[in-house]
């Protein structure tokens, strides 16, 4: 599952890419990283609970993505975005106990 939400993130950050300079050669590279990510996901879910692996999977996957548009993209947190972050955190640890 972890190599899901890596080459998930990865789309996401390509699809910024391609928003940002217009060059269709990004979205592309996205497009191709969403389909891997996607057979991945669904190989992974032979060995976990969906309900528990969806959440899992949805929550570090945005936490991925807000790291990369802050450490990347150089894009600033609001408050409500760290707690956001925070909840995000306590939810995965509230799931996986």
């Amino acid at each position: 599952m972890v190599i899901a939400i890596v080459i998930d993130t990865m789309g996401d950050i390509s699809s910024k890419f391609s928003a940002i300079k217009d060059k269709n050669i990004y979205l592309a590279i996205a497009i191709g990283l969403y389909i891997v990510s996607t057979f991945i996901w669904a190989v992974s879910l032979r060995y976990n609970d969906l309900s528990k692996a969806t959440v899992i999977f949805n929550t570090l996957n945005v936490l991925a993505v807000v790291f990369a548009g802050v450490f990347i993209f150089k894009e600033h947190l609001t408050t409500f975005n760290i707690i956001g972050v925070i909840l995000g955190i306590v939810s995965i640890f509230l799931l996986s106990i």
